[in-house]
């Protein structure tokens, strides 16, 4: 975390740290390792930028402005986030950045993450799991919610996106079996991960977004680190 964009919203505010901490039921015992450059939980860090109103890239020290008053927009962010599937991100994508650390994160082959006509996905390394890792954690969640806009892209979050599937498979067979039984999942999209079969709808043919892992992690209970890496302490 960045402590000074944390101590400069608490201002903004009218909170001292401590003040915000106790307020939100979290230990200021945390305050010391977020002095030190340490990252709160992602259920923490959400629980921050909604009281700070301030974007979690702000807080992570990613963004170096934060849009002030951010609630003019919340209501907006929460309309596209309560949509059983977004269309559009309001965020473009980027730059992928050292893909062989997501591969070794994601314990899966080289070349995996962009080739889309690997439908399966297996573990590079059966005897390796990922330790807990939040940033990781946080750099998927944020390549997930970004907008397409190239083919590599694209494929990313789809292959991502079939990885979340097989460890959701692992967790609870029964629950996954039922998926297509899910509102809150764009079903076309769901089948185009599964086995690869176009929507008809061009909107579905693309991998999860933040909005699905959510509902997917909370309707499976597990965390979004276990998503990733099939890690059941992560």
């Amino acid at each position: 975390m960045n402590y000074d964009n944390f101590v400069q919203k608490c201002k903004e505010i009218g909170y001292t740290p401590s003040g915000l901490v106790k307020e939100l039921g979290i230990s200021d015992g945390n305050l010391g390792s977020w002095k030190k450059g340490g990252n709160p939980s992602l259920a923490v860090l959400n629980q921050l930028s909604d009281k700070l109103k301030c974007s979690t890239d702000y807080l992570l020290g990613v963004e170096d402005t934060s849009v002030t008053p951010k609630d003019i927009l919340d209501k907006t962010f929460k309309t596209f986030m309560a949509l059983p599937q977004r269309i559009a991100s309001l965020k473009s994508g980027k730059v992928i950045e050292e893909p062989e650390q997501l591969e070794k994160y994601l314990n899966c082959e080289q070349g995996y993450l962009f080739m889309t006509e690997i439908i399966e996905y297996g573990p590079a390394d059966e005897k390796y799991t990922a330790e807990q890792n939040a940033k990781m954690e946080y750099k998927i969640l944020d390549i997930l919610d970004r907008l397409a806009d190239s083919a590599n892209y694209k494929a990313l979050q789809i292959q991502i996106s079939r990885i979340v599937l097989y460890w959701l498979k692992k967790s609870d067979e029964k629950k996954y079996g039922k998926l297509s039984e899910c509102v809150e999942l764009a079903q076309g999209k769901l089948k185009f991960l599964q086995d690869g079969t176009l929507s008809k709808s061009k909107n579905d043919n693309y991998g999860f977004n933040t909005s699905d892992v959510f509902f997917l992690m909370k309707h499976f209970n597990v965390s979004v680190g276990y998503m990733f890496t099939g890690n059941r302490g992560a």
